[in-house]
């Protein structure tokens, strides 16, 4: 956001929304805006979050834009991505997954004793962790390709969204929750 482009392996990011508009040939909005892993802007959900688990086949576009038109507004700027777009996805790449995160405040404090359970068609029971002293959880000897749906509880916090589904492909140590300014 605070540079030039560059050529390099780049994530969906939005770091304004909401992004109202594309022009035509584009679909119509409104748009599913993924958040920057590296800057955390503003979307809500990451690409895994919103496609992970869905049928990849099929015909897939990029649409990207410019949002520097309020200080040229005048002036149209044509260009292009070198050498073109591709998407990867990646299967499985373990038998056995590990899933980590950790529970904060809104401030940014790790919550302790905060209640993380995680239920899957592969798990015959759900398993229930509690955080540590700066917030941390992990779950280990998950079953990868597996839909996992993930949920954290406090007594003395809440939080806006506190479930959430991941699919596992490969380990995953950043799952982290945010609860509520009291």
């Amino acid at each position: 956001n605070a540079g030039p482009l560059v050529t390099c392996q780049c994530e969906p990011t939005t770091w304004e929304t909401p992004v109202t508009t594309f022009p035509a040939p584009a679909p119509a909005a409104p748009y599913n805006e993924a958040r920057s892993v590296v800057g955390n802007g503003p979307g809500i959900d990451t690409f895994a979050e919103a496609f992970g688990g869905t049928d990849a086949n099929g015909r897939w576009s990029l649409y990207v834009r410019d949002d520097n038109g309020t200080a040229l507004p005048a002036e149209v700027v044509v260009g292009m991505i070198a050498g073109g777009w591709g998407i990867e996805f990646f299967g499985p790449t373990a038998a056995n997954v590990t899933l980590s995160g950790r529970v904060t405040t809104a401030e940014g404090n790790g919550l302790r004793n905060a209640r993380v359970t995680i239920s899957g068609d592969s798990l015959s029971r759900p398993i229930t962790t509690t955080t540590g002293a700066f917030g941390y959880y992990q779950f280990e000897g998950l079953e990868a390709g597996q839909t996992y749906l993930v949920t954290v509880g406090s007594k003395r916090f809440t939080f806006q969204a506190p479930s959430r589904v991941i699919t596992m492909v490969d380990n995953v140590s950043d799952f982290d929750f945010v609860a509520d300014t009291p």
